[in-house]
């Protein structure tokens, strides 16, 4: 019995729950670029959402505006094809 669902959720749906092997593989990357630009504004978007944590814990009369960390895209918008 899963712990998720309730005993008369299980019984209802009991034609739905059948082990069945998972089958996974991972797509070929077409366009490079494109991946190290996301890979380098999800970096950005990272390291600046934690400056603006960083700053509303130890530097509180700082704003570090959420626009900053909007503009984390630019490298996805400005450089890509």
């Amino acid at each position: 019995m899963s712990p998720v669902l309730s005993p008369k959720t299980m019984q209802f749906y009991r034609g739905q729950f059948q082990p069945r092997p998972l089958s996974h593989f991972q797509e070929p990357i077409k366009d490079h670029q494109l991946a190290t630009l996301s890979k380098l504004s999800l970096g950005l978007l990272v390291a600046l959402v934690m400056v603006k944590t960083g700053l509303g814990f130890l530097v509180p009369q700082i704003d570090f505006k959420v626009t900053y960390i909007a503009l984390a895209a630019a490298p996805i918008l400005l450089f890509s094809r």
